[in-house]
């Protein structure tokens, strides 16, 4: 079939994924928090409070980062807790020609964390290397990609525990989330 020489194309269609849209309408957020301290041995190293607004939330990547040694990360869905903690960490919307804010609210410093329906845990397994003949214990990256969907007014806890029989100071944990809200 020949081709018609006097067509003129006047317009094409882009087409984006929905993260990439929602980061354009303003609806796209950010926040991640990053402990620093003592991790005791097989205790819990904090808990972290993610409360939903009136929107639905769909949470995506996670990602929890350790330095050192063990680490299990459990999620928990509607817990009761006993200190909702005061210091909150402010998302970032990721349209930053936006004055959109979003409906969550996160808090560092929970504690008393009981009950919930577990949601999830990741581990962090660590491990032991030798550099120039010394042990070092390493830490490592745990990224979650798949999307979940958080009810609407509902309190959510993360429980970083340190999974290891040593302890360690001045050890850093990080953790990330990214959502759009609608």
């Amino acid at each position: 079939m020949p081709v018609d020489q006097n067509i003129t194309i006047t317009s094409e269609v882009e087409q984006i994924d929905r993260n990439h849209d929602q980061i354009h309408r303003g609806n796209w957020y950010s926040a991640s928090y990053i402990f620093n301290g003592t991790w005791t041995a097989s205790a819990t190293i904090f808990e972290i409070r993610f409360t939903t607004g009136a929107k639905t939330v769909h949470l995506k990547p996670r990602i929890f980062n350790s330095d050192y040694s063990q680490v299990s990360v459990i999620s928990y869905e509607s817990p009761t807790i006993s200190n909702r903690g005061t210091a909150l960490i402010v998302p970032k919307n990721q349209n930053r020609n936006s004055s959109n804010t979003s409906t969550v609210q996160i808090a560092s410093d929970v504690s008393g964390v009981s009950g919930g329906t577990t949601m999830g845990l990741s581990y962090i397994p660590g491990a032991a290397s030798y550099v120039f003949g010394t042990s070092t214990t390493d830490g490592g990256t745990f990224e979650l990609n798949a999307e979940r969907l958080l009810k609407p007014n509902t309190d959510y806890v993360w429980v970083i525990t340190n999974s290891s029989s040593n302890s360690y100071s001045n050890t850093n944990f990080q953790i990330k989330w990214n959502w759009y809200e609608i």
